[in-house]
């Protein structure tokens, strides 16, 4: 017993069938917004990228700043950070992007001892495109946390022709603070 009309099987057709795709006309127009939106979207990926970079930077100077000043309260004697270009003595030579060494400092030499100071921490190598200026070789805080000499400011630029540009400023009274306020006359443009 049926339900429902019935119907008689078809023949396939055998003439035109319908192609689904893209045209070559459709596949050019959809690469052309796709590498106009990339244009538009890719320097500031790059920027962002950058200014992402330099605040990881000025964050660890600021974090082995703070932590020198703290190990000479802690400590009750000198603690100095140097720049190093070999992660084991201390060098006037050269810019702050080369790394540094963290160091107590007991006998106030300004240079480590392995034999008599304990090494607390070292920083490596920045990349060549990370500039790290401040003219001291060496940023000394006393047993009362005060950091020796004037102020200070670490400028940190990227090289690459950025105008992206940090700063971490440390006050004599050992205070430490981030401004991009005087920074930019000391990177290069």
């Amino acid at each position: 017993m049926r339900w429902g009309p019935t119907r008689k099987p078809t023949a396939h057709k055998t003439g035109y069938r319908r192609v689904t795709g893209f045209t070559l006309i459709e596949l050019i127009i959809t690469l052309a917004v796709i590498a106009i939106l990339a244009g538009l979207t890719g320097p500031s990926i790059y920027r962002s990228i950058i200014q992402s970079r330099l605040s990881a930077t000025v964050n660890e100077i600021a974090t082995d700043l703070n932590l020198a000043r703290s190990e000479a309260l802690r400590r009750g004697h000198a603690v100095v950070l140097c720049k190093s270009g070999d992660g084991q003595q201390c060098t006037r030579q050269g810019d702050w992007q080369q790394g540094w060494l963290l160091f107590n400092d007991p006998n106030n030499d300004k240079q480590f001892d392995p034999d008599s100071e304990q090494l607390l921490k070292v920083r490596g190598t920045y990349p060549e495109h990370t500039q790290i200026n401040n003219s001291r070789h060496y940023i000394r805080f006393s047993a009362r946390g005060n950091a020796h000499g004037s102020n200070s400011t670490f400028h940190v630029c990227d090289a690459a022709g950025s105008v992206a540009r940090r700063g971490v400023i440390l006050a004599a009274s050992g205070k430490i603070s981030n401004n991009e306020d005087e920074i930019n006359r000391h990177c290069p443009d």
